[in-house]
């Protein structure tokens, strides 16, 4: 198996550890620059009119080294259907402040975003995904980012709003590169992972 493939394989089932007891097809793809996953529920013979819909679809991107440059994971293992309806209610109340939205996210049962500690809900499989990169934590807290970086116009809200930990790997040339990842408000799923200064 080529190597991104293999990687991208090694760090789906370290991310979300419950697909390991499911039966699975996963689908990995070559794409120009990564590799592209998609992962479907093996219910057995499928409709081909009807096939069944992902569970999980994945993008990774990686540079010549097969060193992981960016993740971006949609679906319902990673709580779409509600981070949508998020969007949504964002859009609609464009005079909402964070703490407003903060409101809307704790009445669909998701913890508050401000004054509260957030760890991964698998730590295992967060600290199975820091080894895969050859990185460990900084000491800086998990924060929430309801903005998106560098808004020019004032605090526009991010397309996908979540709590990040940052993690860093250090080089064999002693260059070190900051890995920030990204996990949904309403069960904790890992949604992405950026290589800062590859965004």
């Amino acid at each position: 198996m080529p190597p991104e493939l293999l990687a991208a394989q090694t760090f789906l089932f370290a991310a979300y550890p419950e697909l390991t007891d499911r039966p699975l097809a996963i689908t990995l793809n070559r794409t120009e620059d990564g590799v592209a996953v998609s992962v479907v529920e093996d219910t057995g013979p499928v409709d081909s009119a009807r096939p069944l819909p992902p569970l999980l679809t994945a993008s990774f991107v990686y540079d010549a080294d097969v060193q992981l440059q960016r993740y971006d994971a949609h679906g319902p293992l990673v709580h779409d259907d509600r981070n949508l309806a998020l969007q949504d209610e964002l859009l609609a109340h464009p005079r909402w402040i964070d703490s407003d939205a903060d409101v809307w996210l704790t009445r669909q049962g998701a913890r508050s975003t401000i004054g509260t500690a957030f760890l991964p809900p698998r730590p295992q499989a967060a600290r199975a995904l820091e080894q895969q990169l050859g990185a460990s934590r900084t000491t800086a807290p998990p924060r929430f980012l309801w903005y998106q970086d560098g808004a020019d116009a004032g605090p526009a809200f991010r397309a996908r709003p979540a709590w990040v930990i940052d993690v860093t790997r250090s080089g064999l040339d002693g260059e070190s590169a900051v890995y920030r990842f990204e996990y949904e408000p309403f069960g904790g799923q890992l949604i992405a992972v950026v290589r800062e200064g590859d965004r």
